[in-house]
């Protein structure tokens, strides 16, 4: 499954370029894109690239990229003081996802978003609920960096691991 994934994803970059990761990456963060296979997209552009100095621009463009889709939705709710600004055909947020989101929150602040942006799972789903509280909207952004910095550049580390075995 994981090579047709690959070869997807590698004529995808070849054809298209960072911008398409920029904008997969956007959509990612805006909690749209969990049904695009990011994390083997990234992998794979890293993999085609064969430049090490090429990873660089691969990590700016994923981390710049999903904080601006985080940002948006960040935007959307807090304007609207609630999630009714989401589109829940293509945003997946179920209570029970977000009652824990609301407890992480509650027991950790800011620094959950931080951690839980780090992993597969559960990134993004913090962004609602830190919308909805009274954190003020500057430190948002800085901690979705935080956590997203962290998260593309194990998946950048994981592709050069994998280019340099092949």
């Amino acid at each position: 499954m994981i090579g047709w994934i690959a070869e997807l994803a590698t004529g995808f970059i070849e054809s298209y370029g960072l911008l398409a990761l920029f904008v997969v990456f956007v959509l990612e963060g805006a909690l749209v894109g969990k049904v695009i296979p990011t994390r083997a997209l990234l992998i794979a552009t890293v993999v085609v690239l064969e430049d090490p100095f090429a990873y660089l621009a691969v990590g700016v463009v994923a981390v710049v990229g999903a904080t601006i889709g985080q940002c948006v939705v960040f935007s959307l709710v807090r304007s609207r003081g609630s999630m009714d600004a989401l589109d829940h055909r293509y945003v997946r947020l179920d209570e029970r996802r977000l009652a824990r989101s609301r407890e992480w929150f509650d027991r950790w602040g800011l620094s959950a978003l931080a951690v839980t942006n780090t992993l597969p799972i559960v990134r993004g789903y913090l962004v609602v609920v830190v919308a909805l509280s009274r954190t003020p909207a500057y430190r948002f952004p800085l901690f979705s960096v935080a956590g997203t910095l962290v998260y593309v550049c194990a998946l950048v580390a994981i592709g050069a691991g994998i280019d340099t075995m092949v």
